[in-house]
């Protein structure tokens, strides 16, 4: 790919709000629940339309999530949802969602 206009050189195509915390330290570089909290960023995003970290302030950045906030933009999510973003996006990669295959299964059920 050889197009100028398509190259930002120099900026960090990355943000806290979607990297889960056991890669930010250090703990876990490849697991699949990595991608799976990045997915729960994403649809946090999508429901509110804002970042669901403020990582303007600090290293890692200041989490603002929680259900309330997603309902506090989007009064209309159905609690299935909501519930589906809490399994994707828990700090804790134990409470997290453990495979693909339960992310495809959790979103079957809503």
């Amino acid at each position: 790919m050889n197009n100028p206009e398509l190259v930002n050189h120099g900026l960090d195509l990355w943000s806290y709000s979607y990297t889960a915390p056991e890669f930010l330290s250090g703990q876990v570089t490849d697991s699949e629940q990595l991608d799976i909290y990045s997915l729960g960023g994403v649809l946090y995003f999508m429901l509110t339309g804002e970042d669901p970290v403020d990582d303007s302030g600090g290293e890692y950045g200041v989490a603002i999530v929680d259900a309330n906030n997603i309902r506090k933009y989007n009064p209309t999510v159905p609690d299935s949802v909501v519930s589906l973003f809490e399994a994707l996006y828990d700090k804790s990669s134990a409470a997290r969602l453990a495979t693909y295959k339960d992310v495809i299964r959790t979103i079957d059920d809503v």
